[in-house]
C-alpha cells in the first residue's frame, strides 16, 4: 500500500467513499483501510487533525494486527500518525510513535537507509518543538550529512536538511553557522530554481530573518516539503 496525499477539497467525496466500503467490504478490508487512510491524509491538509488521528489510529492497529509493528508499512503508518499528534499539539505521543519508527528502521534498514534518514529528520523536529534543540541539531546534522554524500549537494531533499539544521541552529543561538548554511541554500535555490521560484523566495526570508532576529522559524518546514520540490 502506497500512503496518498488527496487535496483537502475531496474531504466529502472521501468521506462517502469510506462508508460505503465499511458497509459493503467490512472495516478491516484493505481498500477500506485505504480509503481511511486518505481521508485522513485529506483532513489533515484541511486542518482538522483531530478527527485524522482517529481514523489513523484505527488504521495503524488493523495493520498491525494484519502484517506485524515491523511491516514497511506499518512504520509509515506510524510517521504519518506522528505528524498528526504533533500537528494537533500532543508532542509527547508524536516523540513515542517517532523514536519508535527510528530505532525500528535503524535497526531493520541501518541507520544510513533513505527511510531511516526520513524517521530521523522527523524526529529532529518533534524533539527541536520540545526545546531539544541540541539532540535535534544531532540528528539534522546526521541528516544532512548522509544526504549529502548518497544525494548530492543540490537535491532537495539535502537542501531540505540543510535548512531545517540551520533553523535549529539559529533557535540555539548559534547564528553565524546558521546564517552560512542559510546564505548556502539561497545560493543553490537561486542556481537551480532562479531567482522567482517560491522555494527561493523563501529562503531568501529565511536567511534575511536570521540576520536580523534572534528568533526563527519551525525547524522541520522546509525538510517536510523537500521530496517534493
Amino acid at each position: 500500500m502506497r500512503l496518498r496525499r488527496p487535496s483537502p477539497e475531496r474531504v466529502p467525496e472521501l468521506e462517502r467513499r469510506l462508508a460505503e466500503l465499511q458497509r459493503t467490504h467490512g472495516p478491516a478490508h484493505e481498500e477500506t483501510l485505504t480509503a481511511m487512510n486518505d481521508l485522513a491524509a485529506a483532513l489533515v491538509a484541511q486542518g482538522q487533525p483531530e478527527r485524522a488521528r482517529t481514523l489513523q489510529e484505527a488504521s495503524l492497529a488493523m495493520h498491525r494486527h494484519r502484517l506485524g509493528s515491523e511491516h514497511s508499512v506499518v512504520l509509515e503508518l506510524a510517521s504519518g500518525l506522528a505528524a498528526t499528534c504533533f500537528a494537533e499539539g500532543d508532542v509527547a505521543t508524536a516523540r513515542t510513535l517517532q523514536s519508535e519508527v527510528v530505532e525500528t528502521r535503524t535497526r531493520l534498514l541501518g541507520g544510513d537507509a533513505l527511510e531511516t534518514l526520513a524517521a530521523k529528520s522527523g524526529l529532529a523536529r518533534v524533539l527541536a518543538a520540545s526545546g531539544e534543540l541540541g539532540r535535534a541539531q544531532e540528528l539534522y546534522r546526521e541528516v544532512l550529512a548522509e544526504r549529502r554524500e548518497q544525494l548530492g549537494e543540490d537535491a532537495p531533499a539535502t537542501l531540505g536538511a540543510a535548512t531545517s539544521l540551520a533553523t535549529t541552529l539559529h533557535l540555539s543561538g548559534e547564528r553565524v553557522e546558521a546564517v552560512a548554511l542559510y546564505a548556502h541554500v539561497l545560493e543553490r535555490r537561486r542556481a537551480l530554481l532562479g531567482e522567482d521560484h517560491p522555494k527561493t523566495q523563501t529562503a531568501r526570508r529565511n536567511l534575511e530573518q536570521a540576520g536580523r532576529m534572534e528568533g526563527g522559524a519551525d525547524a522541520g518546514r522546509d525538510d517536510e516539503r523537500a521530496r517534493g520540490a
